[in-house]
């Protein structure tokens, strides 16, 4: 079963804009479940905690993806995209 990537407005307003590219965050996001399947992929990801409780973040060079993924159904929901510079503020 494949697994099922969706994405909040404001990041498809992202890709529209071109501010960010779509095949890179599903790159990222398809090495990041391949490194919580245990399998060694170059992805920097991390289970967030305190106001970002049950999401992971991504590091993209200056760029921060966060997503939750629920394993039971096999989804995983693109949250928000953001320069570290504005996600940190």
């Amino acid at each position: 079963m494949k697994w099922k990537i969706t994405f909040s407005k404001a990041v498809e307003k992202s890709f529209q804009s071109g501010q960010f590219h779509k095949h890179e965050v599903v790159a990222a996001i398809t090495m990041a479940l391949n490194r919580l399947r245990g399998k060694s992929e170059p992805v920097d990801i991390k289970k967030l905690r305190g106001q970002w409780e049950g999401y992971y973040r991504i590091k993209l060079s200056r760029q921060r993806i966060i997503f939750t993924i629920q394993f039971a159904s096999r989804t995983v929901y693109i949250e928000r995209i953001a320069s570290r510079d504005i996600f940190y503020r």
